[in-house]
């Protein structure tokens, strides 16, 4: 009995050194393995960030100037980035410490996924990044410095969305529309040939098509979109028929004529992406003399998210060749943030510097103390939500007060109006999503159908907008997106979701006002600006989109306050 017992006892110890001598090693394994690959994402980070700060500043002088030379030195830097990116050798590295399971901070595994992400979409051959290259830079010079012909005269397109909003001679609307749409068959035949190259490389890494891959390297999932999407249109279906009916009958008395002979350049927005002065009152007047800039400069001040020193960087009034869109560039991943604008003295042009200020702050606020990788949002839609809070304050009574210094007495009688109308024009700007988000996938899936016809099967589906008679035109080319954000829009309608999401969440945490959340102001009200900062825009990419909500929120991303919100039972 007694031997058996010692028996036993040095099996037990043996195992027991055994496990000493194992557990320790693969610990050391483990950590050997974190140390070579901080190394390893250090000297990629060292390498892309003086290459992102060339092409930042590269498109940022192309998008200003509207030179030649100066697009060709942009696809120059474009390449130089993706073929750092491209390195399969690199790559397999990645994905060998991914496969291997040691990296286990999750600092590190989060730089592991976003270097990941990266690299994923550039594992083609270097002749094929520089064809796609080149016809980007090719289809965007196209976009950038194209102008409409509007009665012999070459017009801008500021001033053919001024003719849709509120110009009343059917037939100068027409006009003006069509010559919005004429970019369309210009670059048609560019897109397809884009959309060719990005598929051809996208399958070439065993993908179906770019959407597919553009999905999945962004962290997000096509089902997940597509079921988002899906309920969209279902909880909207109903309020947008009611509303569009009404839409319709006002803008028949406005024209004089049926409801059934209205056409799509009756609305006011060459996209039906907006229809925002319809039903209320043109508040243009409230802007006109002002010094937006200035204005605007002093609110953000007021919330603790001073921009002064981002508009003495950027450029911010029309010129000739000048890109006609918005952007704003983080230029070095700190403090060189712009942004572009051309900006006139209307809503339009406050509601659009509002915006891209928003991206501009979450990019100022980042945490400079983060590592190179995650010096960037968490993830497209959480910047465009950061945007598109501010964008809505121009329709916010209080704001208009408080900021712009309309009197009581104008705002008033307008109130209640204003509100509905951005409820509206959110109701419009989800069911063109919509279009959009569901075009886009058919394109990646055969850009050889019937694309022009499709267009309008999915506009007349979605948005209830009559098919022009007879016309036969790539007029969904003529939306610049489909070249220069690929697989990008329905992220504006994620962070619309978002925005509503985070205006709970801050009535609730901060304002202590859980009923009152969706008439914030955020005039002078710095504890809001401090809760974005903290909450939002210092993390950076350091989280995933859905922890970074969860943490900020308390849930991952939730339509139902969107629909509380705007949605018309």
């Amino acid at each position: 009995m007694n031997r058996f017992i010692m028996i036993a006892a040095f099996f037990l110890l043996s195992i027991s050194t055994l496990l000493t001598v194992l557990i320790p090693a693969h610990s050391q394994s483990a950590s050997n393995d974190e140390a070579a690959f901080r190394e390893f994402a250090n000297s990629i980070t060292e390498k892309a960030a003086p290459l992102e700060h060339e092409l930042n500043l590269a498109e940022w002088n192309a998008y200003v100037t509207g030179n030649k030379e100066d697009y060709r030195k942009k696809a120059e830097a474009s390449l130089k980035l993706d073929l750092l990116y491209s390195s399969s050798s690199d790559y397999k590295r990645l994905t060998s410490f991914r496969d291997g399971g040691r990296i286990k901070d999750p600092v590190l595994k989060r730089q592991l996924d976003l270097l990941i992400n990266e690299f994923g979409p550039k594992q083609i051959d270097a002749a094929m990044l520089k064809k796609i290259n080149d016809k980007e830079a090719e289809t965007q010079l196209v976009f950038n410095t194209y102008r409409g012909i509007l009665d012999g005269k070459e017009v801008s397109e500021r001033d053919i969305y001024e003719i849709l909003r509120t110009g009343k001679d059917r037939m100068k609307r027409k006009k003006a529309w069509e010559a919005q749409k004429g970019v369309g068959p210009k670059v048609a035949p560019l897109l397809k040939d884009l959309v060719r190259l990005r598929n051809e490389a996208a399958k070439s890494m065993g993908f179906d098509n770019y959407y597919v891959m553009k999905i999945r390297f962004d962290d997000q999932e096509v089902k997940e979109i597509n079921s988002i999407f899906k309920k969209l249109q279902e909880d909207t279906e109903s309020s947008f028929v009611n509303y569009k009916k009404k839409l319709d009958e006002k803008l028949a008395e406005r024209y004089n004529i049926p409801i059934k002979d209205l056409r799509p350049w009756d609305y006011p927005n060459p996209f039906f992406q907006d229809a925002s002065g319809v039903f209320t009152v043109n508040i243009d007047r409230f802007f006109k003399g002002k010094d937006l800039p200035a204005i605007v400069s002093k609110f953000y001040a007021g919330v603790g998210l001073p921009i002064d020193d981002i508009l003495k960087r950027s450029d911010l009034h029309e010129k000739p060749g000048k890109s006609q869109h918005a952007f704003c560039y983080s230029i070095d991943r700190g403090m060189d943030i712009r942004v572009l604008l051309n900006l006139s003295p209307d809503e339009d042009s406050c509601a659009t510097l509002l915006h891209e200020l928003g991206h501009a702050a979450y990019d100022k606020n980042i945490n400079k103390k983060l590592p190179w990788i995650f010096r960037e949002a968490c993830h497209i839609f959480t910047t465009e939500a950061s945007a598109m809070n501010f964008e809505r304050l121009t329709k916010n009574p209080d704001w208009l007060i408080k900021v712009m210094g309309v009197s009581e007495k104008e705002i008033e009688p307008i109130r209640d109006i204003l509100r509905q109308d951005l409820a509206l024009q959110q109701l419009v700007f989800c069911r063109w999503t919509i279009v959009m988000v569901n075009f886009e996938q058919e394109l990646y899936r055969n850009p050889d159908q019937d694309l022009d016809s499709l267009w309008w099967t999915m506009v007349e589906k979605y948005q209830k907008l009559p098919r022009p008679e007879g016309r036969n035109a790539p007029d969904w080319a003529s939306k610049v997106h489909f070249a220069s954000a690929p697989v990008y829009y329905h992220n504006y309608m994620l962070g619309e979701l978002m925005v509503s999401q985070m205006m709970h969440a801050m009535g609730r945490d901060v304002l202590n006002k859980p009923d009152q959340w969706t008439k914030i102001d955020f005039v002078n009200e710095p504890a809001l600006g401090k809760w974005l900062c903290e909450k939002i825009y210092s993390p950076g990419s350091s989280y995933r989109w859905n922890v970074l909500l969860e943490k900020a929120t308390g849930e991952t991303l939730n339509p139902r306050y969107f629909a509380e919100q705007f949605v018309v039972k």
